[in-house]
């Protein structure tokens, strides 16, 4: 068996909180290890969705990914602006638009049980929401001239 597969790193990760499913919280309040976001983040690069895409088959891949991206964000991002090219150079793979979208209502409305947010004119906001459910950005706020001190 396959210890490093999506659904079982899942199983383990919320096990360890002793969880048997996601309990509907923000991301950032199942307070990730470093370890398990480094081993995360092999299992995203590893498994990424080839060119066809099943609800059933990428579930637990788009749960791990967004996951994986709101604590990047938390963790490592230090741009001034968001957007998706830092998470794409890291990961060494780009989704198009259009199943970046889909991947991540999968992973994130139904998996984790998490809203999508939306812009005020009712489009739904992908990366806001990604990067709310990562918490404050700490590598972001101790860098000088950020945006959040001002």
């Amino acid at each position: 068996m396959n210890t490093f597969l999506p659904k079982i790193w899942l199983q383990s990760f919320l096990r360890s909180r002793k969880l048997t499913h996601p309990s509907g919280h923000a991301l950032f309040t199942y307070h990730m290890t470093q370890d398990e976001y480094k081993n995360l983040g092999q299992l995203v690069k590893l498994f990424p969705p080839k060119t066809s895409f099943s609800h059933s088959q990428h579930k637990e891949w788009s749960a791990c990914f967004v996951i994986w991206c709101a604590e990047w964000y938390r963790r490592d991002c230090d741009s001034q602006k968001w957007e998706w090219y830092p998470l794409w150079n890291k990961l060494g793979f780009e989704l198009a638009p259009q199943k970046r979208a889909e991947i991540i209502s999968l992973g994130l409305k139904t998996f984790w049980n998490r809203p999508i947010r939306r812009y005020e004119s009712d489009t739904r906001n992908f990366l806001g929401s990604i990067f709310i459910e990562g918490g404050l950005p700490f590598k972001l706020i101790s860098s000088r001239g950020n945006l959040f001190s001002t």
